[in-house]
């Protein structure tokens, strides 16, 4: 499930999910904390911020029809129930590097 709201925005994104225990082993997902990034244009006295959340898609996966998953593996979020995936979970530890990256990248036009 969440956890309190970082941002004050109108949207319903979770912004902080809470860890999650399978098998004696706790997955934490600080990492996917909502984040926001602010960028000032080079040449404009114009200043940009994009806002940052993940989904539980980026640790979780769909259950395949007639898949016997038992329920430990399935990540409480009642709007839409996926199981743990421990590859994506491990890929998803990327992904505030990537964005961090993608925000440098993206400027690189308004520097010519």
């Amino acid at each position: 499930m969440a956890l309190a709201r970082i941002f004050n925005l109108a949207d319903n994104d979770v912004q902080q999910w809470k860890s999650f225990t399978v098998e004696s082993i706790k997955y934490d997902f600080t990492h996917l904390q909502a984040c926001k990034h602010t960028f000032k244009h080079p040449k404009h006295n114009e200043q940009y911020t994009l806002y940052f959340t993940f989904s539980h898609h980026t640790f979780t996966r769909g259950i395949k029809e007639n898949e016997a998953s038992p329920e430990i593996f399935i990540y409480p979020y009642p709007r839409d129930l996926r199981i743990f995936d421990n590859t994506r979970y491990e890929l998803s530890k990327l992904l505030p590097q990537i964005v961090e990256e993608l925000t440098k990248t993206v400027l690189l036009p308004w520097r010519l």
